[in-house]
């Protein structure tokens, strides 16, 4: 075992957590936001047009991050399920990179078949 890998056992949770709680925090200022702008006045022709989308888009967002007019408060839970999500996503990415090293037999096609002659 080298000392790449021995770090990233000790310190890949905790910066997974890191990074998922920035991340769980991001989104609900996105949402605080997008909710504020969609509430804001405007004047011009396309902002007419938009608006009602938005505000579409808003309350569909706070029935589901925030409830029945409750502020979306982040806890362990939200926590723990993101920063799985981020180590399937990176799993995921080395399990491509280490599939894409892997180079088939010169005498088989990408189908699996072997070529003769």
């Amino acid at each position: 075992m080298d000392v790449g890998e021995v770090l990233a056992v000790l310190y890949g949770p905790p910066l997974l957590l890191l990074l998922s709680a920035v991340s769980v925090l991001q989104l609900n200022f996105l949402v605080q936001a997008l909710s504020a702008f969609a509430k804001s006045r405007g004047t011009t022709a396309l902002w007419k047009a938009v608006q009602p989308a938005l505000l579409q888009l808003t309350k569909t967002l706070d029935g589901a991050f925030r409830g029945s007019g409750k502020l979306f408060e982040p806890n362990a839970n939200h926590l723990l399920l993101f920063a799985l999500l981020l180590a399937v996503l990176v799993t995921g990415e080395r399990l491509h990179a280490a599939l894409k090293r892997i180079q088939p037999p010169p005498n088989v096609t990408s189908a699996g078949r072997v070529n003769k002659g």
